[in-house]
């Protein structure tokens, strides 16, 4: 029987609530299911309670002292296809705890499960406890009481009350460092999941690059048609069930924010809302490892740290830009424009001052390098009163080591954030598109440029980053769909 062990974490309940450029493409239905039963991977062997929350039982069981420990490997159980068709996901890892989510469809017991992973292999269940799923079968946990910098592997388990009968895969995640440790940091991104570029060729070598963790910069789903809740859920469903996204999201944790297509081609917050956005937000939620902020359960902007290597601003350009603001009626700059909220911009400003990591990415699904451009109202160069503020205070501050990460134009590229001044020490590095766009010329690949634009890629990719601190270097690869990489930088941090 499955049971709870006096010492192990505590678990937290939480809310299982609910764009690349260009216009939205088709959506045909995906193929390349993750449904085969057979995984890619080596199977290694804040309170925020609303509706629809996946609930965890409350009351441990009193085990004798002498009760026997539980076995770590359940690589017997047989995975379930059917009831955990969508996968999936761990997230928004801190050094002393991460979520864990699925969705389950079937009717019987549910557990989840958490072990440590030494040297590869299951060494000791930390956790066990019955869940109860959220309607809809969306099951969120935060997984309290970790060790910094420690690698866990995790599943969900069904049990008939007698034994367990099925399970998800084994997925694995691994907790940031500590707060006064620095270390190397190897962590993948990409964006643009077009279901056009089925199967997402490069996530698969991604799935197995064993990487501390993964970045999402948005267009995780293409749902431009969707308008209901039901509809959104149902794009989300034919996604996550894709053979190598899935294995993606269960072969590390992930960080994840999202652009447009999640919602619709090139919205705004001050051109589409009511009903719309709040499906798709909600949806946003119940398909994500997502750890919704304490007081403000709809903000999506938030930081990570792992040590003093690196800090991680995740910024939301989208649910808080006024599109119809962004030019006065003479056709110049409005400097009220906002691309982003002035409370976000006020938190990130002091964040990146403040800040003591060697590293500071500033994640933003949209991309912030120019010149400035009153004619582009869907990127940071189009809010050049903003971009300004931002790029005054990293100079007049004399910021060091920020690198800013997006994704959203089908491309992987390294470039300057202007081609000179005091501005051109900062670099943006586009991640991927996995899934979306592509051109297989070989002109199109441009691994040593000289000007502002230093990477120019024009086919599928995911990137992958080391960051060092000690030799403070930043190490970039772009890897393509067979696994190869295509073009390798490194810079000083």
């Amino acid at each position: 029987m499955p049971f709870s062990r006096r010492g192990f974490f505590a678990l937290t309940v939480v809310v299982a609530l609910v764009g690349c450029g260009g216009a939205a493409e088709g959506s045909p239905d995906p193929v390349d299911a993750d449904t085969d039963g057979a995984s890619p991977l080596p199977d290694e062997g804040t309170p925020d309670v609303q509706e629809n929350v996946g609930v965890v039982d409350s009351a441990e069981e009193e085990v004798a002292d002498a009760a026997p420990p539980l076995d770590p490997d359940i690589s017997a159980v047989p995975y379930n296809a059917t009831a955990f068709a969508v996968g999936m996901m761990a997230g928004d890892a801190e050094p002393s705890r991460a979520m864990i989510w699925t969705r389950y469809t079937g009717s019987r017991k549910l557990f989840a499960r958490v072990t440590e992973v030494v040297s590869g292999m299951p060494s000791k269940v930390v956790f066990e406890r019955a869940v109860t799923p959220a309607a809809g079968g969306y099951v969120h946990l935060d997984a309290e009481g970790l060790s910094p910098d420690t690698e866990y592997q995790y599943a969900f388990l069904e049990h008939d009350g007698a034994k367990y009968v099925g399970r998800t895969y084994l997925g694995r995640f691994r907790t940031a460092i500590a707060d006064d440790e620095l270390k190397v940091l190897t962590f993948g991104g990409t964006s643009c999941n077009h279901i056009n570029g089925v199967p997402f060729a490069s996530l698969a070598h991604a799935a197995t690059a064993k990487l501390d963790f993964f970045l999402h910069t948005g267009d995780h789903v293409y749902a431009d048609a969707a308008e209901t809740l039901a509809e959104y859920r149902g794009v989300y469903d034919k996604y996550w069930a894709v053979k190598n996204l899935a294995a993606v999201h269960r072969s590390t944790g992930l960080y994840t924010i999202w652009d447009d297509h999640e919602v619709v081609n090139n919205w705004a917050s001050d051109t589409v809302g009511g009903a719309r956005v709040d499906a798709a937000r909600r949806a946003f939620f119940e398909y994500r490892a997502f750890r919704k902020h304490p007081t403000a359960p709809d903000r999506l902007w938030r930081s990570f740290k792992w040590g003093k290597t690196a800090e991680f601003f995740i910024l939301d350009v989208r649910g808080e830009r006024k599109k119809k603001t962004r030019l006065l009626a003479s056709g110049a700059a409005n400097p009220d424009a906002e691309i982003i909220s002035q409370a976000q911009m006020d938190w990130l400003k002091t964040g990146l001052k403040s800040s003591k990591a060697v590293f500071k990415f500033v994640v933003t699904s949209k991309y912030f390098s120019g010149p400035n451009d009153v004619d582009n109202d869907d990127s940071w160069p189009g809010y050049p009163a903003q971009r300004n503020e931002l790029l005054n205070h990293l100079v007049n501050n004399d910021i060091p080591g920020v690198w800013f990460l997006t994704g959203d134009v089908h491309k992987g590229i390294i470039e300057k954030i202007q081609p000179t001044g005091e501005a051109a020490r900062y670099r943006e590095v586009y991640m991927g598109p996995s899934g979306s766009g592509g051109d297989p010329r070989p002109e199109a690949t441009v691994c040593n440029g000289t000007g502002q634009r230093e990477v120019f890629l024009d086919v599928r990719s995911y990137s992958r980053l080391r960051a060092d601190p000690i030799g403070k270097t930043l190490e970039i690869e772009f890897i393509g769909e067979s696994g190869a990489v295509l073009c390798k930088k490194k810079y000083p941090a």
